[in-house]
């Protein structure tokens, strides 16, 4: 699991304190990108610092519903514990095929859950 922290120092830099940002741990392992076969976090943390007040945002999967991918199926269910929920029909139903007709991406199967990776902030 990852938490989010910020590191602040008044000193210019001699030392520093560390505070928790997130309340909830992620897991950055969710296979939600590449067709839903590989794991995707991306460089989604910032922080805006200004007299006062920062602003911190960060990728977080605690909403994201886990689930079980259709197409692994035997040899290729490669239990690994990070299929998000997706109860859709694949065409073809074949985790290794290099592209799929079904689902559309306006399908509401990819609507359940199992992509919810989320971008959050908070004000310190």
């Amino acid at each position: 699991m990852v938490d989010t922290f910020i590191a602040r120092s008044s000193d210019g830099g001699t030392s520093w304190t560390e505070t928790k940002v997130t309340n909830h741990g992620s897991n950055f392992g969710w296979e939600t990108h590449g067709s839903r076969r590989i794991g995707f976090w991306g460089d989604y943390i910032y922080v805006s610092a200004v007299p006062g007040a920062v602003n911190v945002t960060w990728t977080d999967s605690r909403d994201l519903v886990a689930g079980s991918d259709p197409r692994e199926t035997g040899a290729d269910d490669d239990h690994d514990g990070f299929d998000g929920y997706q109860p859709c029909t694949y065409v073809p139903n074949d985790i290794n095929a290099p592209s799929y007709s079904q689902p559309l991406v306006s399908d509401s199967c990819l609507s359940q859950g199992g992509l919810d990776q989320n971008i959050y902030s908070d004000r310190l």
